[in-house]
């Protein structure tokens, strides 16, 4: 038992050290694979987005105030501004894009495919980044996009 201790202890302590000896502001790539993570997990952020202000108060955003819409995550100021946006939703992120912002993408399928999606395929949409499946699937989203906005998810 003192033995198993002692290696929970040394194992910590390793642990402990690597973590500490991470530089992550001389490593680029680290924030960038922070920003983008895997499809295939439907409960983290696909792209973080550049949304840094409020669409409804304009106050700075709180990331604990959010709503998801279409497959994307719209941060607001306080609690109360949701309902708002959700009035007119396109208006709102067509007035973020305006801004040269983009808000947080939560996707999970490509809208047009209904498949998995490739995070190196997308396009900037009225303040939202999308993603598909593949290059082909692009092209119908700018075609018709009341028809797939929808779809977003």
């Amino acid at each position: 038992m003192k033995h198993l201790l002692i290696m929970i202890v040394v194992l910590l302590s390793a642990a402990v050290a690597a973590a500490n000896s991470c530089n992550q502001e001389a490593e680029p790539e680290y924030a960038k694979a922070k920003e983008i993570t895997a499809a295939a997990k439907p409960d983290q952020v696909i792209h973080a987005g550049t949304q840094t202000h409020c669409p409804i108060g304009g106050g700075e955003v709180d990331k604990s105030v959010f709503e998801d819409y279409q497959g994307q995550r719209i941060y607001f100021c306080c609690p109360g501004c949701e309902g708002p946006f959700l009035a007119d939703p396109e208006a709102h992120l067509t007035a973020i894009s305006a801004k040269g912002q983009t808000v947080a993408s939560v996707q999970t399928v490509c809208p047009i495919s209904g498949k998995p999606l490739d995070i190196n395929v997308f396009t900037e949409y009225a303040g939202r980044r999308v993603f598909f499946c593949c290059p082909d699937c692009r092209p119908a989203l700018m075609a018709e996009p009341g028809k797939y906005l929808p779809n977003v998810k």
